[in-house]
């Protein structure tokens, strides 16, 4: 299956070039390459795309001579998807220490409350009648 997307990235980067990158890349993977790579384009088409997946595949940019091929292609593809697991990993632990944040915050929120309490309960009760 990889390899049939991979053949269908590179004929579309030599018959429709000029095409949006989403219809190559999800739009997270474009995000992602968008990060990644050194040479950013106004305008992301798919043979900007193809490019940058290339470079990071390892394409070597002076050999312009010789075609990107799908090797080149699946291992960019690779990094891409690496870096996608990186950010997926990095979001749960952020998640996850959000949430023992907002925990520890809502005891702490929870014991001031229970403090104000309290001393409302003194003050009433050490209030002159």
């Amino acid at each position: 299956m990889w390899k049939l997307k991979r053949v269908r990235v590179t004929y579309l980067h030599r018959t429709q070039p000029h095409a949006p990158a989403t219809t190559v890349l999800s739009p997270v993977q474009l995000d992602v390459l968008k990060a990644r790579s050194s040479k950013l384009s106004k305008v992301f088409t798919v043979a900007w795309a193809v490019e940058a997946v290339a470079r990071l595949g390892g394409y070597l940019e002076h050999r312009r001579q010789t075609p990107i091929g799908i090797q080149v292609l699946g291992a960019g593809l690779a990094t891409i998807g690496n870096s996608m697991s990186g950010l997926a990993t990095s979001a749960q632990r952020l998640s996850a220490q959000v949430s023992f944040c907002l925990s520890g915050l809502k005891t702490q929120a929870a014991l001031l409350l229970l403090d104000m309490s309290v001393l409302i309960l003194l003050v009433v009760r050490l209030s002159p009648q």
